[in-house]
């Protein structure tokens, strides 16, 4: 019975907290009818409604407007394409030139006065703050505080170890909103909330100690005080922000529900609802004053709370806690020293790792299953945890150690090698723990054996390396191949030796192949690379494998030059991997991809058009003094001093 009611609660709640923020939450662009006059448009509106009609149209093949891959089209250009390309041959018929002109408008990028690329920084648009979720790593997080705010001495049993990590994988980390309920969900939920109510009321320990009780949960009967005085103490630690008097008294009417027997179930009863509280299972911050253009100020509570949760995945702990009551956590040169401080953590530098495998999934290897033949002597004993370790190793040293900027990610030699089966493929005589690499060989994240071996699979493959480079480092889709695509290859000359490379050049860029087009870019990314083997070794020749898989006795020298159009509007050739990484390391486009994956990181949708300003806030960091000389450090310290991060929800107006 008393599990229906709080069901019935939480529903009742959820379906208000769905009404209230998504029917004054506008759309990311301005809203225009198609049959509107364009010529009646201003010039805000060409731009709103560019990007409304880009959206609509484009997005799905070119990616989201800051970082589409066909910035700086001209309406001519976008016309030709009606006719001559396929897949676009139907826009013809639904986009006049004016609304044409509109997405040219809209593509144009922004830039300083030296040159370098700026975002679209439209003030008047609105950008839709998302209401999300606690992931499961927050959720766990979360938990865990509570029960050590409690005592110390409190934490995960196996049991409810067991319940969080059995609940449905968070498939939408970043995306659009987490705000998505399912009845697994809610089950999951469920359980947890209810074991970790009934954790707390069977707990001596829990009882004894729970701040500001003063023992009082373990005589007999509870007094109204004092259910009164855990319910604020509870109420405060799961939902970030002290309890307001309407909760507390609500809450006080079910610890007195006259249906219950016993003080353990009055307790674990409360300390379910609370847990299944909308107010702690999503980050909502919508307790803030009203500004003049609608937005909402946070609360120092909820600037707290956002910032914890950002930098370390988990609530503000005592300190934040503290900053939050005196107000404090507003003064800039407060905010920044906790950021300092929170990065540091353990869970600091695991949220640092998790924008980053969130980003390249560095950390999902495919298969790793191979022969000895293709092995040559390469031990895979704890490999790949080896591998991951040194990328998790070296972000943390990059970001928080040495405060290293976008370059440094690309371009620095150290590495941390612990495991023999690592160093082996590093060439190094002794697992040292932090170590440099030659840089004739090595640089940066991208010629790390976890992502060339991730990118790979029996064999090299330069079009999954490549593709690695233009959706996380560029920015740039290349969408899906057409069905018919196998039957487009062109045959393999039979009995000949190949390279890897001189395979994939016959069978996909050959002139006049329709496979030409999205190949030759994703290709000449990924030719650089051969010049490492399938698990990132150095190589200098290809050993070529029979059809059945076994070594053919043939070694054929590689070739990892290559002519792009992806880094500049002209051809740029690379000469191989380091090469590669140093030429992106110093590309204005490379790092707004990159700024833009960290705003999608922390706002955990798309950037939208309103986004512009933020990012260009966090891109003009990074640019320092002279090109990526700002540290990634400062760009996150820029990131939640921005009035941007201070604010949620942009209302229409």
């Amino acid at each position: 019975m008393n599990r229906r009611r709080i069901k019935l609660i939480y529903f009742t709640i959820l379906f208000v907290l769905i009404l209230v923020p998504f029917n004054n939450c506008s759309s990311p662009f301005a809203v225009f009818e198609d049959s509107q006059s364009f010529s009646s448009l201003t010039t805000g509106e060409d731009l709103a409604y560019g990007q409304k009609l880009y959206q609509q149209h484009c997005a799905s093949c070119h990616g989201v407007i800051h970082t589409s891959t066909k910035k700086d089209k001209s309406v001519e250009s976008i016309l030709t394409a009606f006719g001559t390309v396929r897949s676009m041959a139907s826009l013809s018929a639904k986009l006049d030139s004016k609304q044409v002109a509109s997405i040219a408008l809209a593509l144009r990028s922004p830039k300083t006065n030296d040159g370098r690329v700026q975002f679209s920084c439209a003030q008047d648009l609105s950008s839709q703050s998302s209401i999300h979720r606690l992931s499961n790593r927050e959720l766990k997080n979360s938990i865990v505080s509570l029960l050590r705010n409690i005592n110390a001495s409190l934490g995960l049993d196996a049991e409810l170890t067991r319940l969080i990590s059995e609940l449905p994988l968070d498939n939408r980390p970043r995306k659009e909103n987490t705000f998505l309920v399912t009845p697994e969900i809610v089950n999951g939920h469920f359980e947890v909330a209810f074991y970790v109510g009934s954790y707390i009321a069977k707990s001596e320990i829990a009882k004894r100690s729970f701040p500001g009780t003063g023992g009082c949960l373990l005589t007999s009967p509870i007094t109204e005080a004092c259910a009164n005085n855990f319910i604020k103490e509870l109420g405060s630690l799961a939902f970030r922000r002290p309890l307001l008097n309407s909760e507390i008294e609500s809450l006080a009417r079910s610890f007195f529900d006259s249906t219950l027997t016993t003080d353990t179930e009055r307790i674990a009863n409360v300390a379910s609802i609370v847990l299944m509280s909308p107010d702690f299972l999503y980050l909502i911050y919508d307790a803030g004053a009203p500004k003049i253009d609608g937005r909402l100020s946070l609360t120092s509570y909820e600037y707290a709370s956002k910032i914890s949760y950002l930098l370390t995945g988990a609530p503000p702990d005592t300190v934040l806690r503290d900053l939050a009551k005196s107000g404090a956590i507003f003064n800039s040169d407060v905010a920044v020293s906790q950021v300092n401080r929170l990065i540091k953590t353990d869970l600091g530098k695991e949220s640092i790792q998790r924008f980053f495998k969130e980003w390249t999934h560095y950390d999902q290897f495919e298969g790793f299953n191979y022969s000895s033949e293709v092995l040559n002597g390469q031990s895979l004993e704890n490999l790949r945890q080896a591998m991951e370790r040194e990328i998790n190793e070296f972000l943390v040293d990059v970001v928080v150690s040495t405060e290293g900027t976008y370059q440094d990610l690309l371009m620095s030699t150290n590495s941390f090698v612990y495991d023999n089966s690592l160093a082996q493929i590093y060439g190094i005589a002794n697992p040292l723990g932090k170590v440099g690499l030659t840089s004739q060989h090595r640089a940066g994240l991208l010629t790390r054996a976890a992502f060339l071996t991730k990118r790979s699979g029996p064999l090299t493959s330069p079009v999954k390396r490549g593709l690695l480079i233009k959706e996380a480092f560029l920015c740039e889709g290349v969408g899906s191949p057409p069905p018919d695509a196998p039957s487009m290859l062109e045959p393999l000359p039979v009995d000949t030796y190949l390279t890897t490379r001189d395979r994939l050049e016959h069978l996909t860029m050959k002139a006049g192949s329709s496979c030409v087009n999205c190949h030759a870019s994703m290709n000449n990314l990924g030719f650089p690379f051969e010049m490492y083997d399938t698990l990132g070794r150095v190589r200098s020749k290809e050993r070529i494998f029979k059809p059945d898989g076994g070594f053919s006795g043939i070694e054929l020298p590689i070739n990892t030059r290559a002519d792009t159009k992806d880094l500049a509007s002209g051809v740029i050739q690379i000469s191989d991997a380091v090469d590669l990484s140093l030429k992106l390391s110093n590309n204005d486009k490379a790092l707004s991809c990159f700024v833009s994956k960290w705003t999608e990181f922390h706002l955990r949708r798309t950037p939208a058009s309103g986004d512009g300003c933020l990012m260009n806030e966090s891109l003009n960091t990074m640019y320092g003094k002279n090109l990526n000389q700002g540290s990634i450090q400062e760009m996150i310290r820029t990131t939640i001093r921005s009035e941007h991060f201070m604010n949620w929800n942009y209302l229409s107006k």
